[in-house]
C-alpha cells in the first residue's frame, strides 16, 4: 500500500507538508491574508507515492501529473463564500454536495480564461505575465478575470464558471488540492508548456478541454522559476 502524505495549508504562504513516521502529517492551519478585503480560503491535499525516483524524469501518473506525486483526495474551501469544493480519485468532485461538470468548451473564442498577477512585481517578469495576457485576448477570447487565488480558480474551472485558468510562480501547496477537483469534474491540468502536469514546477494550465489547454500553452512565454523540489542550502 502506497504512503500517503498529507498537506493542509492556507493563502499565502504555508509549506508543503513533509512525510512523517507514519506517512500523515497535518501543518497547522493558519489565516489565509491579513490582507483587507481578500477572502480567506484554505485547501486539503492528500497524495500518494506511486514510486521513487532518483532522476529527474520521473514517471507520468495517470492523470497526467508527472512526478511521485500522486493527488488522491483534495478540499478546497472558499471561507467568505462558504463554499466546500472536493475530489476523491475515481468519485467525482463536488461543491456544497452538488457534483461538478466542467463547461466543456472547445472553442478558444468563446472562452473565459482565469489568471493572476501574482506576487512578483520584478519589471520583466511583470512584462511576461502581461505579454501573455495580451497574446491570449488578441486571440482572441472572450475574456479574462482574475478572482485572487489559485485554488478557487482551479475550481471555478471544474464547477464549469470559467473555461481555463493557468498561471506561472504558484507553489505545490496552492495547486494540489485543486487538481484533483479539476480531473475529477472532468477537465485537465498540463504544465504551462503544454505537457503533462508537473506539481513542483511552479506551473499550471487548468481547462475544459484539450483544445483550450493547448491553445494556451502555446501562447505562453514561459516564466523561469526555481522549482519548488530544489532543496535550498
Amino acid at each position: 500500500m502506497s504512503r500517503l502524505w498529507c498537506g493542509l495549508t492556507a493563502e499565502p504562504c504555508i509549506k508543503a507538508g513533509e512525510p512523517a513516521s507514519d506517512g500523515i502529517v497535518r501543518p497547522m492551519p493558519r489565516r489565509c491574508s491579513d490582507t483587507d478585503n481578500d477572502p480567506d480560503r484554505c485547501s486539503l491535499a492528500v497524495w500518494s507515492l506511486e514510486s521513487c525516483h532518483t532522476d529527474r524524469s520521473p514517471a507520468t501518473n495517470d492523470d497526467g501529473n508527472q512526478g511521485k506525486h500522486r493527488v488522491e483526495f483534495g478540499v478546497v474551501y472558499s471561507c467568505v463564500e462558504d463554499k466546500m469544493y472536493s475530489g476523491r480519485r475515481g468519485n467525482g468532485a463536488y461543491c456544497n454536495g452538488q457534483k461538478l461538470q466542467i463547461s466543456g468548451q472547445k472553442d478558444i473564442t468563446k472562452s473565459m480564461i482565469i489568471t493572476e498577477l501574482g506576487s512578483n512585481r520584478d519589471p520583466d517578469v511583470m512584462k511576461i505575465i502581461l505579454s501573455n495576457m495580451e497574446r491570449l485576448l488578441c486571440i482572441p477570447i472572450h475574456g479574462i478575470r482574475a478572482v485572487g487565488t489559485a485554488a478557487v480558480d482551479m475550481c471555478l474551472v471544474a464547477t464549469g464558471g470559467a473555461d481555463a485558468y493557468y498561471e506561472m510562480g504558484i507553489h505545490c501547496w496552492d495547486v494540489a488540492a485543486a487538481s484533483v477537483i479539476v480531473t475529477e469534474a472532468g477537465g485537465l491540468v498540463l504544465d504551462a508548456k503544454g505537457g503533462p502536469f508537473d506539481m513542483m514546477s511552479r506551473r499550471v494550465i487548468a481547462a475544459s478541454s484539450k483544445e483550450i489547454g493547448e491553445r494556451i500553452a502555446k501562447e505562453l512565454q514561459i516564466i523561469p522559476l526555481e522549482r519548488d523540489d530544489i532543496k535550498k542550502e
